[in-house]
């Protein structure tokens, strides 16, 4: 049986959970009348709250367990004896309602485009040269948006939907949408009530995404221009359209060295976050030391020696044998001594920089390598971790992530 079965309190037998129970079922072993309460408050809040559809918690636990791996792998600072120490001793299920905004807009700006005129420079009546001159010109724009948003509608798991399901696609997560009816979530779900006015949490959400949105197509369209300057961002219009529903939410709880951790998924195992993992200070201190190590080496500056040497040359050769005075020549000629006699003390020099560059990049690669081959080391044998995932063992769903995404640091 998987984690998520539920057996007849009375007799101990599996209890299949149908449909539209609405939290009522019969055992079909001892036909007593069981009452299950997750579902029941499941049905209740979806009555009054008019909602339709939600999002399942579709993912098998052997996904939920590849997911906690992998969040656990990107985290550089963990200690390296995380994974053989850490116990997982829970998995929790969670109906969070929710709103689904979906927004359409505009936002306004203005600045100044510049365009170059070249005009001609006179001195004393006769004309040196030109010069480029910027005619600047004030433009008013606007930029369209649209966009989903899924936003927690309980305000304790603002914060976790924001961090999970906010960082996915709207359209993709619209089309994982489920209708009520065959809307399915485990027995011991845990469902809660809106407590988050949907007013606020657009505001709280929704408002600072899309002013975010609007800036970043704004500064992109900047960039492409040659000339621009004062930007100023005006006022913004979002029409949005707004649905209720509910959000699957994992929450899988571990411990180690005594403290307790969380890890929050999607009902897809598709996004992860954390309340805090445990963390490894002298790691972090020996990380950043190692950094700061090898960006206190300079770069090997020989190749800049020698440029210089060659327009020193070049221009000794352009001033002899052009118009220019021998003095420039003569000028030309010195520099060109001078770089020709500091060149071989820099060739040492960049030299040895490029050894010691070498030395620190390979200790820093070596730190940060160590605990990538912990984590190759865990898939390849495909060892579960300790708790109520160790049946997991050698199970390939249960390690199936991208190992070259591990780390990115």
């Amino acid at each position: 049986m998987s984690i998520r079965d539920f057996t007849c309190p009375s007799c101990g037998e599996p209890l299949p959970i149908p449909k539209n129970s609405k939290g009522h079922v019969k055992c079909p072993s001892c036909r007593k009348e069981l009452v299950i309460e997750g579902l029941v408050k499941n049905a209740e809040v979806a009555e009054k709250e008019n909602i339709a559809f939600g999002i399942p918690l579709s993912a098998s636990s052997a996904k939920v367990h590849a997911e906690l791996l992998y969040a656990l792998s990107k985290e550089l600072y963990v200690p390296l004896d995380v994974l053989d120490e850490m116990e997982v001793v829970r998995e929790e299920c969670h109906c969070v309602p929710a709103y689904c905004f979906e927004c359409e807009g505009t936002g306004s700006f203005t600045y100044e485009e510049g365009s170059e005129r070249k005009e001609t420079v006179y001195h004393k009546g006769r004309s040196t040269g030109e010069k480029t001159h910027i005619d600047w010109r004030t433009i008013k724009d606007e930029v369209q948006f649209t966009e989903t948003v899924f936003v927690s509608g309980e305000k304790n798991f603002g914060d976790r939907i924001a961090n999970t399901y906010m960082q996915l696609s709207g359209d993709n997560l619209s089309r994982q949408l489920v209708d009520f009816e065959d809307l399915e979530y485990p027995s011991d779900v845990k469902t809660y009530k809106y407590d988050l006015p949907q007013t606020t949490a657009f505001n709280d959400y929704v408002k600072p995404r899309a002013e975010a949105h609007i800036k970043s197509k704004v500064e992109n369209i900047l960039k492409s221009k040659q000339h621009a300057r004062n930007l100023n961002f005006g006022g913004n219009r979002i029409d949005k359209e707004v649905k209720r529903l509910f959000l699957g939410l994992y929450g899988i709880f571990f411990t180690y060295k005594g403290q307790g951790y969380s890890v929050w998924q999607t009902g897809s195992g598709d996004a992860y976050c954390y309340d805090k993992l445990p963390l490894d200070e002298q790691r972090k201190k020996k990380h950043e030391d190692l950094k700061a190590a090898l960006k206190a080496i300079p770069e090997n500056n020989t190749a800049l020696l020698v440029f210089f040497l060659i327009v020193c040359l070049i221009g000794a050769a352009i001033s002899h044998f052009g118009a220019s005075s021998i003095l420039w020549a003569g000028i030309f000629l010195a520099c060109s001594g001078l770089l020709a006699l500091r060149l071989p003390f820099t060739f040492k020099k960049g030299k040895a920089r490029d050894e010691k560059r070498a030395e620190a990049k390979e200790n820093l690669d070596k730190f940060e390598q160590e605990w990538l081959n912990i984590v190759k080391k865990r898939k390849e044998e495909m060892k579960a971790l300790h708790g109520i995932y160790e049946r997991f063992s050698g199970v390939e769903e249960a390690f199936d992530f991208d190992i070259d995404k591990v780390l990115t640091v």
